[in-house]
């Protein structure tokens, strides 16, 4: 991707769910490496906290970087694999995750941090298969990306 088609996923599209979705509370994003979809959406929604997780050193310190240049109150970088650090995110009330494979073993993760009523969205292409059937699907208007939503 490039030019207006990369604005159009990493930024358009977040900020279409969020405006959709209307989330608020307490946001974890798996696999946040370049930022989508967690600060558009912390910057459109107001989260109180939002917690960007990504196991790569060098996208963890660019998130940092981000984070501090565009002075993000509430927001925190955790360098990990969400799997190992689900447990201490809770209670959470969204987890989004975009370009992240849903396997069982995440589905199993996202379970031990969602409490009640956390909001799980998966952001991904039409032809993937969820390991659980979503309470909503829908599709950002003029794309082929196929939003998810789950609660647990």
């Amino acid at each position: 991707l490039g030019g207006h088609d990369m604005v159009r996923r990493l930024v358009v599209e977040p900020l279409w769910i969020g405006h959709q979705l209307k989330p608020q509370g307490i946001l974890a994003d798996i696999g946040s490496g370049n930022g989508s979809p967690a600060i558009p959406l912390h910057v459109l929604c107001r989260f109180s906290k939002t917690h960007m997780v990504e196991v790569r050193a060098r996208r963890a310190a660019f998130l940092r970087h981000i984070a501090t240049t565009l002075k993000l109150s509430g927001v925190i970088v955790h360098r990990s694999r969400f799997e190992t650090i689900a447990s201490e995110l809770r209670p959470l009330d969204w987890i989004t995750f975009q370009g992240v494979a849903f396997t069982e073993g995440l589905f199993n993760s996202i379970r031990n941090a969602a409490i009640a009523t956390t909001n799980v969205v998966w952001i991904s292409s039409p032809d993937t298969r969820p390991p659980a059937k979503p309470v909503r699907t829908f599709q950002v208007p003029f794309t082929a990306t196929r939003v998810l939503l789950f609660r647990l």
